[in-house]
């Protein structure tokens, strides 16, 4: 493991965090359990009693207020072009999958292939294309777990075209609760929305006796993971981490175009900082006009 982030943190944090350092320190869960009086209970009692000691009240706010206030971020649709796979084939993919593992659905938590899955992007996450989402793929449906605010109509219509159903994203863990009952249906249903399953690879739920429920626990998260029969969860990766690594011809371009204009933005930079290096504290240079123009001419 690089150990400059620890050599960092050690100096930035205060003496109230304590480093714990990952196959070194004891795993998270065996800490907590060790640490009794550490607990959270204890800390808000001690913080009650400090508000009240300036007449003051602690109270629990019903909604995050953070969330409230957070800035609505636009889901943006990855055009094939780009992509190179349609929805629809890759989620026939999943459910070939899930009918190989005996499976009647995945719940997917990775914010990349949720994204990679749906053909869709956003900026909820700094310096990386995600939204945040949540991808629930039956045998014969599709859901995308995410605050409707942030899906224009646009976006909502190619949604529906491809057979997918947008659910409310504070109501995933009750769309969870529903998928361990095999109550989780789609709650529109047509002609057009019949059509897209169609061309997705669907399998009638009568025709399979899948009865499992696939979970990555590397993503999938214990408030999810808590709604499952265990004897009815496959725990394993999931099935788009190896597909979202073989990239397409498509993406393997866009790969090489990528990298391209990034070691274009290097050089200009390493030209920028050579120049005021050689400004500011009179360096030599590795950056020579003089080279620059011969290497031109020759």
């Amino acid at each position: 493991m690089d150990r400059w982030p620890l050599i960092f943190a050690g100096k930035a944090l205060s003496d109230q965090w304590q480093l714990m350092r990952m196959g070194e320190d004891p795993a998270v869960d065996v800490w907590m359990a060790d640490t009794p009086h550490r607990n959270g209970s204890a800390l808000l009692s001690r913080i009650n009693r400090s508000f009240v000691k300036n007449q003051q009240k602690l109270v629990q706010a019903s909604t995050n207020l953070v969330d409230e206030v957070q800035e609505i971020n636009p889901v943006v649709i990855h055009p094939l072009e780009f992509a190179g796979r349609s929805v629809a084939d890759k989620l026939k993919d999943v459910r070939k999958k899930l009918v190989q593992v005996k499976a009647h659905s995945i719940i997917i938590s990775a914010l990349d292939e949720v994204c990679w899955l749906y053909n869709i992007r956003g900026t909820d996450v700094d310096y990386s294309p995600f939204v945040h989402a949540f991808a629930i793929v039956t045998l014969n449906s599709a859901f995308f777990c995410v605050d409707r605010r942030k899906v224009s109509s646009e976006v909502n219509s190619y949604l529906e075209m491809n057979g997918m159903e947008v659910r409310d994203y504070k109501a995933v863990s009750a769309d969870v609760s529903l998928l361990a009952s095999n109550q989780l249906k789609p709650s529109i249903q047509g002609e057009g929305t019949e059509t897209a399953l169609a061309g997705n690879g669907t399998i009638k739920a009568e025709e399979s006796n899948n009865d499992l429920i696939w979970a990555d626990l590397g993503y999938c998260c214990y408030a999810l993971y808590s709604k499952l029969n265990p004897d009815k969860v496959l725990l394993q990766q999931s099935s788009l981490a190896l597909a979202k690594a073989l990239k397409n011809p498509i993406e393997l371009e866009g790969l090489k175009n990528a990298h391209i204009r990034d070691g274009t933005a290097v050089v200009q930079y390493h030209v920028w900082l050579d120049k005021q290096m050689q400004e500011m504290y009179g360096a030599s240079g590795f950056f020579l006009e003089e080279e620059t123009d011969k290497k031109k001419q020759s």
